[in-house]
């Protein structure tokens, strides 16, 4: 599994600043968390997601092509930065809880 965070540098707030995702081997996402400029945050898993998150419809560029675009940051994380970024959103347990359980007890 590949873990990486992508950051984007805008203030729109129908899309989200923020992403984690768990990519599998082939790097589709597997597991993913998004933050948006007002608050709100969506997740989307192997069985389940939020209303306006979903996982993704193609594999996931490489870290290097989607740095390519000047508004975004992207990192490598390891497992533990991921969920350590995900405390630090302040997003709550629920949200902790659902990424280390695949998504499945969600409670909004």
């Amino acid at each position: 599994m590949t873990y990486i965070r992508v950051k984007w540098l805008h203030s729109n707030f129908e899309e989200p600043v923020l992403r984690y995702s768990e990519l599998n081997d082939l790097r589709w996402e597997t597991r993913k968390v998004e933050i948006f400029a007002d608050g709100r945050f969506g997740f989307a898993g192997p069985n389940e997601a939020s209303e306006d998150t979903g996982l993704g419809l193609a594999p996931v560029p490489s870290l290097h092509e989607i740095a390519a675009d000047p508004g975004v940051r992207t990192r490598r994380n390891h497992p533990r930065g991921v969920r350590g970024g995900l405390v630090k959103a302040s997003i709550g347990n629920q949200v902790r809880q659902a990424w280390r359980g695949g998504v499945t007890n969600w409670r909004l």
